[in-house]
């Protein structure tokens, strides 16, 4: 098995440049440039190779607890610290939509892997369910009993998993938004938590240091180990077979999966507050307490097959003779976007085993979203 590997890439801003912690990252979909929010109101988008600041601009008065980029990168969203919700043109960073998303701070913004839905969690121990074409209207998810703290959709696009203060992992049924399933164990807050890319574990990292791995199907523990500070963020890289946490005091570890064995260690020596995966899983962004983003090329997992979400479409098949009778064939396909080069591609059917991207050639796992999904 090869052991992914982490560098401190080099940056071109400084510490002191910037004023107060960034509390959220989010990645454009090719994974070239990063959005960050913090405690001075502002929206910052930096470039990954220099590590340099692209452009900002005030975004809000209050802090900004989270924020997102669309899946085709033609909206930014904001939250803010008083549960404000914002919509932002990336070109002209003109607001196009404001509105109250949580009555306490949004705790982090996801959009599922179709770009279809905005999923929001809050402090108000709710999370919210918004449709992209009317997203000033939410549906709430309630069942929480503290904070939460964040939240990712699975792959199969019929499920959410959130996590919260009160100690627990949920997973949500989206099409009747119930909860499905809560895992118990932790033994203080849940501060961060990941799906694997095959949507079948779940891995979780609470503030006393201990990271457990789920069957979350099995509503089984499958292992528990302790880490060296309170993790930040935790992700499971594109191989499925290895994770990686960032703690507090800027060390990142590699673990194997579903042992949780120690592969690597890190020291960055970079105040890290949040941080947040590449679309591509070959950059991780690390949110600083001093205002800067600084980025780690993750290595030795270029070739891993990348998780693809394929959605059921239906195609008319038209002939001659159909033309004129009227009787053309409709025909099933599957719809998919390459995460590396971002182009669109049909399957007539969906593979088992992972297979090469038509145009890239960057080895894809596809994952087949059922059509009743974000439908009303």
């Amino acid at each position: 098995m090869i052991v992914p590997t982490l560098e401190v890439l080099p940056s071109q801003e400084k510490p002191g440049d910037k004023e107060g912690e960034i509390f959220s990252c989010a990645f454009t979909q090719d994974s070239e440039f990063a959005l960050s929010g913090g405690w001075d109101g502002q929206m910052r988008l930096w470039e990954v190779a220099t590590g340099r600041q692209v452009t900002s601009f005030k975004a809000g008065a209050k802090p900004l607890s989270a924020c997102a980029i669309a899946p085709g990168g033609k909206q930014w969203l904001s939250g803010s610290m008083d549960g404000v919700m914002a919509s932002w043109d990336p070109v002209s960073h003109q607001q196009t939509s404001l509105f109250l998303a949580h009555t306490r701070p949004v705790a982090a913004i996801a959009y599922s892997p179709d770009g279809q839905i905005v999923a929001t969690a809050g402090w108000d121990r709710k999370l919210s369910l918004r449709k992209v074409a009317t997203i000033r209207e939410g549906q709430n998810l309630s069942g929480h009993s503290d904070l939460v703290a964040g939240c990712r959709f699975l792959p199969d696009l019929l499920h959410l998993m959130s996590w919260s203060h009160d100690g627990t992992v949920r997973v949500w049924d989206l099409p009747s938004g119930n909860p499905l399933l809560s895992l118990t164990g932790h033994n203080d807050r849940v501060n961060s938590a990941a799906v694997s890319p095959d949507g079948n574990w779940i891995v979780s990292a609470s503030r006393d240091k201990e990271l457990k791995l789920w069957d979350w199907r099995g509503r089984r523990e499958i292992k528990t180990v302790q880490v060296n500070a309170e993790p930040r963020a935790i992700f499971f890289l594109s191989d499925g077979a290895s994770l990686v946490t960032v703690d507090a005091e800027g060390w990142l570890t590699i673990f194997s999966a579903p042992d949780l064995e120690t592969q690597e260690e890190v020291e960055t020596q970079i105040p890290v507050q949040c941080a947040e995966l590449s679309p591509s899983a070959t950059t991780i962004a690390l949110g600083c307490t001093d205002g800067r983003v600084c980025f780690v090329a993750v290595g030795g997992v270029e070739m891993a097959p990348l998780t693809v979400s394929a959605t059921p479409t239906l195609r008319q098949v038209s002939s001659p003779l159909g033309f004129l009778f009227g009787n053309n064939k409709v025909r099933r396909a599957f719809a998919c976007t390459c995460p590396a080069c971002q182009k669109s591609f049909e399957l007539d059917r969906l593979p088992d085993d992972p297979g090469p991207c038509p145009h890239c050639r960057r080895s894809l796992r596809f994952c087949h979203i059922p059509e009743l999904v974000g439908k009303s």
